[in-house]
C-alpha cells in the first residue's frame, strides 16, 4: 500500500484504506479497495473538505459548507438539509 506524496492535515483509517485531508481541502484515499470505497490518488469528491472519517467499507467527508458526502460499498442514508 502506497500512501500519496504531499502533505496532510488529518488522516482516517478504514478496514482496509485510509483518507487523509490535504490543506487545500481535497481528500484523497488509498488501500485495497476491496470494498470500492477509493479512487486511488484523484481527489474523491468534488468541493473543499473540512474532515474526513474512512469506516469499514466506506467513508464519509464533511464538506465546509456543511454538506456530507460518502463513497464506497455500503449504502449511507444522510439527513436532508
Amino acid at each position: 500500500m502506497s500512501v500519496p506524496s504531499g502533505v496532510f492535515s488529518a488522516v482516517s483509517a478504514g478496514a482496509g484504506h485510509s483518507c487523509g485531508l490535504r490543506g487545500n481541502g481535497s481528500v484523497v484515499c488509498w488501500g485495497t479497495n476491496f470494498q470500492f470505497n477509493l479512487y486511488g490518488d484523484a481527489p474523491v469528491a468534488s468541493g473543499t473538505f473540512a474532515s474526513v472519517s474512512a469506516g469499514h467499507d466506506y467513508s464519509c467527508g464533511l464538506r465546509t459548507d456543511g454538506s456530507v458526502v460518502c463513497w464506497g460499498i455500503a449504502s449511507v442514508d444522510l439527513p436532508s438539509k
